[in-house]
């Protein structure tokens, strides 16, 4: 994954911080109301809009594209830090368990 002007790669450890720092910010209820109004306030102006005022229609489907597209980058974060945790919590798993079986060979061995 790499950061959002493309120019470094993240490390997993920064993947994973960086979706619970996303998520946090979702949750975060001063964000979530300021994008609920945001939705509420676009599609009121598409619903007031006259059908034939194509270019008011136009820009408001614009911005309710910018929000989704907003909302689609956090989410995005969030879900390739939890993957990437996932990822990182097998590795560890896997590694105990190759440290296991060595160890079980060697006391295997010493007897």
């Amino acid at each position: 994954m790499v950061t959002a002007d493309d120019s470094e790669i993240l490390t997993q450890e920064d993947e994973v911080v960086r979706g619970r720092r996303s998520e946090a910010l979702m949750r975060d209820p001063l964000v979530s109301e300021a994008l609920e109004t945001m939705d509420r306030a676009f599609y009121q102006a598409f619903r007031d809009t006259d059908p034939v005022d194509l270019q008011t229609l136009s820009r408001i489907r614009l911005l309710i594209k910018c929000l989704d597209e907003f909302k689609g980058f956090f989410s995005t974060a969030i879900e390739t830090g939890k993957l990437t945790q996932a990822n990182i919590d097998l590795e560890v798993r896997e590694d105990e368990n190759l440290e296991r079986l060595k160890r079980q060979r060697l006391e295997r061995l010493i007897r």
